[in-house]
């Protein structure tokens, strides 16, 4: 966990439904004496804004219809970590086509995990 606290630095961390993610890390941390410095962006809750029409937003189905390449198991860390991140690129190139924006930064990925899904165009369209 010291590892992973310093590789991670101030940096927010994204994962798939964060929520379990983070109170885990946070568990873990405690039993170390460690606190967290990063927060999570939840690709789950950005997803939900950008796929508002997806029949559900399972990471398995998400994988499937934005075209990325599926892992060989689901539910390990380092196969979820990759389609993770996979879905992330999908996500920011259909906000950058969508939507006409050139740098679809860390910050606009950050305040659509907040706003309303009714809200999430015009969230991105100030970063436009």
């Amino acid at each position: 966990m010291h590892e992973v606290l310093e590789f991670a630095g101030k940096l927010p961390l994204v994962a798939h439904n964060a929520s379990f993610d983070r109170r885990f890390m946070d568990c873990e941390l405690q039993r170390i004496r460690r606190r967290r410095t990063s927060d999570f962006i939840c690709s789950l809750r950005v997803a939900r804004r950008v796929y508002p029409a997806a029949p559900d937003h399972k990471l398995a189905t998400l994988v499937r219809s934005a075209g990325v390449t599926p892992a060989e198991q689901y539910h390990r860390a380092l196969g979820d970590a990759e389609m993770t991140a996979g879905l992330w690129t999908c996500m920011a190139e259909e906000i950058a086509r969508q939507h006409r924006v050139a740098d679809v930064s860390l910050e606009l990925m950050q305040s659509l995990q907040t706003c309303s899904v009714a809200g999430a165009a015009e969230a991105i369209a100030r970063f436009a």
